[in-house]
């Protein structure tokens, strides 16, 4: 039997913390000899190699099948998602998360396999399946709103040409940490470091138009004033805030120390999205 390294399994710390999240096995249909935590160990071994499910190892954490049919059914059934909630709880009752966010994406290969699926309906599955051709090839493009501490407090996932800025605004609206106790209001302003404001969109001045309709005869004056069609307010640059957004690149750089998602094996979307959920729960450290 061949040995399989520390790293590429669930800690003892992190399966504590979560088994308990972790529903049980059920009493009908086949059963299923291995245990949940062997299971799991498989599908971290998959996602750390990069490896193709068939070459999971049988003898240390049984028929490939079974661990692929668990991490399938846990991705449909949202379980992913709700464990790496649980996971961002954790970190925010302990007081590691800054709650400093920073916006950024990452362009990651699509390798040949992963082309080719099946026709047939996949739930939340989007019709190009997050495929697109780039100067790269095949790729897609993840995108995330990253805690200074190096963790991901939402995230989403395009085609590989798609642009950065119509994803900024949804990511910071997709951010929820659950906290015990009741339920704060979100319109309440102090209500905790989760709070979090967007700032409403700059109104522009509508421009002094000739009374010709033509804007070409308003004049340099007037569109150097600011008044003129094509005249657009400069952003303000703020250089301590983006001193910090090293972050977010150094989360992207341990996030694709995993395989399976520096490259893209998976064929559809959302499979694809379960890995990198799962991936982010291996680099959790209690």
């Amino acid at each position: 039997m061949s040995r399989v390294p520390a790293h590429a399994k669930l800690t003892h710390d992190q399966w504590e913390h979560l088994r308990k999240w972790i529903p049980a096995q059920t009493r009908t249909g086949r059963p299923i000899t291995r245990s949940r935590r062997v299971l799991l160990d498989g599908i971290a071994w998959r996602v750390r190699t990069g490896s193709p499910w068939r070459f999971v190892p049988e003898a240390t954490f049984g028929p490939w099948q079974t661990v692929y049919w668990l991490f399938r059914t846990w991705q449909m059934e949202g379980l992913w998602p709700m464990l790496l909630k649980t996971v961002l709880t954790f970190l925010d009752a302990a007081g590691r998360l800054t709650w400093y966010v920073s916006v950024d994406s990452t362009i990651v290969r699509v390798h040949q396999h992963a082309a080719g699926a099946a026709a047939r309906p996949v739930a939340d599955e989007p019709d190009d399946h997050a495929i697109g051709s780039s100067r790269g090839g095949r790729t897609t493009k993840l995108h995330t709103a990253a805690d200074n501490a190096q963790v991901s407090l939402s995230m989403s996932m395009t085609a590989g040409q798609a642009a950065d800025s119509p994803q900024f605004r949804p990511l910071l609206e997709r951010i929820r940490v659950a906290r015990p106790g009741p339920t704060p209001d979100p319109t309440a302003h102090g209500h905790g470091r989760q709070g979090l404001h967007l700032p409403k969109e700059p109104r522009l001045p509508a421009p002094t138009r000739h009374p010709s309709g033509d804007p070409r005869e308003e004049g340099p004056a007037a569109q150097q004033a600011g008044q003129g069609p094509r005249r657009r307010p400069t952003p303000k640059f703020d250089r301590e805030a983006y001193n910090d957004r090293n972050t977010v690149e150094r989360f992207f750089n341990r996030l694709k120390r995993f395989r399976a998602v520096g490259t893209r094996y998976d064929k559809y979307a959302v499979r694809y999205e379960a890995t990198v959920q799962v991936a982010m729960i291996l680099d959790w450290k209690p």
